[in-house]
């Protein structure tokens, strides 16, 4: 016999994942219950992924949840991050914009290093960025295209177009050597 005033263990059940109750259990379907101790389901931006749990956990960063009583969050789309924890809409994820790309994890945005870019894409970005191709060249970081080298330079690689040494010259874009001067010339 269970001790006066408690109930007995059998009439007990744990809340649903994706629902909580700061009291841990409810009484079983039936009995007369308290709304204070009913199961409720987790707000927007939050969620349960277990059963009797008395909170529900915020989204982490890079993950949002739209709809109530869910167990888990969604990833921000691709080429976006979080900026805050909780969020309740793919609209709060924020662009990583031209030359940047999403992490993995969608928690923040890095800049494309030399020899790639990321270019710019309305209403979107990149989780990944895009190795430019010779004779093309994206030199420094944080390139949102890959250009061709300037009149007075060679393409050395992906990454460094060159200027023509003493004695020779580049008299077009996107050379991969530079030519000779004529004798007397410089």
């Amino acid at each position: 016999t269970p001790a006066r005033g408690a109930a007995p263990a059998a009439c007990c059940a744990a809340c649903e994942p994706g629902t909580f109750n700061p009291f841990r259990i409810v009484l079983a379907r039936g009995s007369m219950q308290p709304t204070s101790t009913e199961c409720h389901g987790c707000l927007k931006g939050k969620y349960s992924d277990a059963a009797g749990s008395t909170t529900c956990t915020e989204c982490a960063l890079g993950k949002y949840q739209f709809y109530t009583g869910k167990t888990e969050c969604e990833q921000c789309p691709p080429g976006t991050y979080g900026t805050t924890l909780a969020q309740v809409s793919p609209d709060e994820c924020a662009l990583c914009g031209a030359g940047r790309y999403a992490t993995l994890d969608n928690t923040d945005c890095e800049d494309c290093p030399a020899g790639t870019f990321a270019p710019f894409m309305p209403g979107g970005g990149v989780n990944q960025c895009v190795a430019c191709e010779a004779p093309f060249v994206a030199e420094g970081t944080r390139n949102y295209k890959c250009e061709l080298c300037g009149v007075g330079m060679y393409f050395f690689n992906t990454t460094e177009c060159r200027e023509c040494a003493a004695g020779t010259y580049g008299p077009v874009e996107h050379q991969t050597a530079c030519v000779e001067c004529e004798a007397g010339k410089y």
